[in-house]
């Protein structure tokens, strides 16, 4: 289980860096998505394995209840994430034009500078 896990999570990595060349993205997500026939595989021999044959069943229909939930919830969890990242972007922004003011002010003083160091040098 651990080899499945490494493979998905390396092919995640993998995918967040070479995902937008067109060929890496379709063997990279068939990686990741051929991965988990295995861990559907795994999950209930692993679990009963942990917590014996007695409730295997039922701890095996508790692991998918809960993985089938968590999959209902993902669409919420993405707009509630999106809305976060929409409050933080605007929120950002004022920080942005702050930089953005302090920076042209640093610039306006460097070409005072170098005006009025070109005055002196023209003085002497």
């Amino acid at each position: 289980m651990f080899m499945a896990f490494a493979l998905a999570a390396l092919s995640l990595l993998l995918l967040t860096q070479l995902g937008h060349v067109p060929w890496m993205f379709v063997v990279l997500t068939a990686l990741f998505f051929g991965v988990f026939g295995e861990i559907y595989s795994l999950f209930p021999a692993t679990c009963g394995d942990t917590f014996g044959s007695k409730y295997a069943a039922t701890n095996a229909g508790m692991l998918y209840t809960a993985k089938g939930t968590a999959s209902a919830l993902v669409p919420f969890a993405s707009l509630a994430a999106a809305n976060l990242w929409l409050v933080r972007r605007l929120r950002d922004r004022g920080r942005i034009q702050r930089l953005r003011r302090a920076a042209r002010t640093v610039r306006l003083e460097t070409a005072a500078r170098r005006v009025s160091t070109r005055r002196q040098r023209r003085q002497r």
